[in-house]
């Protein structure tokens, strides 16, 4: 990725009725693409299953009995995986966002239910997305609920994105909450070797099910060595880091310039 990419808001006005009073808030415009993140070891999961499965996993607190998509391409929450689906391929309900302080009624009862619903439990994401609403701390996910499987022959293309620790456990892969904002291995070596490995194994599950693949990144620079020694993740270095080729470093390659 290069240049920054613009921001996902909730501008659309919506509604939505739940048994403790109308909702209105905004939603996310929805548009050709919707957007799954995941991890590699859950891919492997979905390309065995043929699908990406509808979770039926009632102890999970913090699970829904849906799947999430995004209508956003930079939402970054999920893991390093970004699967694009055509919003025509799903059924596709829009997350309506809400103020809580204008709601509070509906915001009672919606954490009332959560800790009731299921062996005491429900967890808070598998009631608002029973209802479809959330409060709009979290608009900038742009969510949209699927209650149905997505067959793999659905998945349109297959993103890596680069996290800012490569080789480590990543459940967010942006840079705005992280320091510092480049690419880098805590022991101070060169972390392209891991990144490349791990493109080689996404592209190797996109090919698997015939879908495009493509590399991506919040981070705009790669640390290799001591000091600002490094690389930009240019158009055409992220091109060779797909094709499995270590891009050149540089001494002063190394910026923190945050795209997502």
């Amino acid at each position: 990725m290069t240049g920054k990419p613009p921001q996902c808001l909730a501008t659309q006005p919506c509604q939505k009725e739940t048994p403790w009073g109308t909702v209105k808030g905004f939603k996310c415009q929805l548009s050709d693409e919707l957007y799954h993140n995941t991890t590699l070891e859950k891919l492997k999961k979905i390309i065995e299953d043929g699908k990406i499965k509808v979770p039926r996993e009632p102890h999970d607190l913090l699970g829904q009995d849906a799947i999430s998509l995004s209508s956003c391409p930079t939402q970054t929450y999920g893991g390093t995986i970004k699967l694009v689906i055509p919003s025509k391929a799903v059924s596709a309900h829009p997350m309506c966002y809400y103020n809580p302080n204008e709601h509070p009624q509906v915001e009672k009862g919606l954490d009332e239910e959560a800790q009731k619903k299921i062996n005491g439990y429900a967890g808070p994401n598998r009631v608002r997305s029973w209802h479809q609403v959330n409060s709009n701390v979290y608009s900038k996910e742009c969510e949209y609920i699927v209650y149905h499987d997505i067959p793999t022959s659905n998945i349109k293309r297959v993103e890596y994105w680069i996290p800012w620790q490569p080789g480590m456990p990543t459940f967010n892969v942006s840079c705005e909450n992280v320091y510092p904002r480049y690419i880098f291995d805590q022991l101070g070596r060169d972390p392209t070797e891991t990144i490349i490995q791990e493109i080689q194994e996404a592209k190797k599950l996109a090919q698997k099910i015939g879908a495009e693949f493509d590399v991506k990144s919040c981070f705009t620079s790669v640390k290799t060595g001591w000091k600002n020694y490094g690389y930009q993740l240019t158009k055409e270095n992220l091109e060779k880091l797909k094709r499995g080729i270590k891009p050149e470093s540089h001494p002063n390659a190394v910026t923190e310039t945050c795209l997502c």
